[in-house]
This record gives C-alpha cells, sequence and structure tokens, in this order.
C-alpha cells in the first residue's frame, strides 16, 4: 500500500519490477511510505538496498532527509495520517518503532520507538562510528541494509557491517511494516529496491 503527502502527489511509484522512487528531488517538504498490507510476527529479517541523489548538490539545497523502516506499526493509522516529512522521514511518530537513515545535518543511524531512549549509546550511531563505511548519503549509488527484529532486540547491518545492536523487550501489539522516505526545505531523489522479507533461519541458507 503507498502512501503520501500532498507534496508528493503521484509516489511512491515504481520505476521497474524492483524498484521505487519514494519521493523526487523537485518537491519540497515531501514524504510517501510504502506499507506492507499484512502484519508480520518477529522474528524476521528485512533487506533492502536505498540510493539517494542530490542531481545538482549546492551549499543552499543539500542532500535530504534519508530514509525509515517502520516495524510492529499499527497499519491502518496511514489510512488517517499523511506520511510527515522532514527528519520524520516519513514515520508517524508514537506508532511502533523506526530505524532512520538520516543523511542531513548530522548523519547517523538511530532507533526509536515506544521506551527507547535517545541519549542511549546503543540505539544511535554517527558518522564518527561509521567511518569507513561507505557514506549514507549515496549520490546515485546504492546501499545494503539488513534489519533482523525479534521481540526483544533489533540488529541493524548497514554496507555488510553490523552497525546497531538494541536490545529490549518490544510492544508486539501491532505488527506492521513499512519504509518511509521525506525531506524538508532541502531535497534530494529517494529510491529503495530489491525489498525482501525472510525468517533468520533463511537469511543463512
Amino acid at each position: 500500500l503507498l502512501y503520501a503527502n500532498k507534496r508528493a502527489k503521484g509516489f511512491p511509484r515504481w520505476t521497474n519490477d524492483t524498484e521505487l522512487q519514494m519521493i523526487p528531488d523537485k518537491a519540497s517538504q515531501a514524504a510517501s511510505a510504502i506499507v506492507l498490507n499484512q502484519d508480520i510476527q518477529p522474528p524476521y529479517i528485512v533487506e533492502f538496498e536505498y540510493s539517494i541523489k542530490k542531481p545538482t548538490r549546492r551549499s543552499v539545497n543539500w542532500p535530504a532527509d534519508g530514509i525509515s523502516f517502520m516495524f510492529l506499526i499499527d497499519r491502518e493509522k496511514y489510512k488517517t495520517t499523511p506520511p510527515p516529512n522532514g527528519g520524520s522521514r516519513g514515520a508517524i511518530a508514537g506508532n511502533g518503532y523506526a530505524v532512520h537513515f538520516q543523511i542531513y545535518e548530522s548523519p547517523a543511524i538511530y532507533l526509536e520507538g515506544a521506551g527507547v531512549d535517545p541519549d542511549d549509546p546503543d540505539s544511535r550511531v554517527s558518522l564518527s562510528v561509521l567511518s569507513g563505511l561507505p557514506d549514507l548519503y549515496t549520490d546515485g549509488d546504492w546501499r545494503k541494509v539488513r534489519i533482523l527484529v525479534h521481540e526483544e532486540f533489533v540488529v541493524v547491518t548497514y554496507a555488510d557491517v553490523e552497525v546497531l545492536k538494541f536490545e529490549q523487550t518490544l510492544n508486539s501489539r501491532f505488527k506492521g511494516i513499512a519504509l518511509g522516505a521525506a525531506n524538508g526545505d532541502h531535497t534530494a531523489d529517494h529510491r529503495i529496491r530489491n525489498v525482501k522479507i525472510m525468517a533468520p533461519r533463511e537469511s543463512r541458507e
């Protein structure tokens, strides 16, 4: 199921069988989300690739804002609430959990959701820690992400390196999953492709 705010009308849209353009570079304050039309019970692994490109990088308009992966969410909320723009990256506040790939200002990968302390170093990894790995802003290249969701922990692998492991019993009342993207005054073209959902045992085969 595809959702967008008014600034991203017509998005997300498929560019081919496996690639989805989430938001275009030319629309500011745009946000969109793709929501799986069924619930998924943990544990599971979601893999995908994302690409973010600013066709013309200028100091007055840097690429923003990034991608989010949402899980244990109430899917019904997107029927009444448009995906929020800016640093929300399409994730509705207070609706389950989200792993954010923040490219604007202070690049970081972080987890937010019920009971997650934003100051907990286990819930956030900054650019300094990611040094040696490819930038979160991809400049048109593709970055591979792998996220293991368990009822008691979340593991994020970026560019084939485990970068974040957060251990906490998660609120699993709802079981929806989604991917989101958004920008604010600063913009960029955001795309995802090759989304896969697997049981943990399948990933080892």
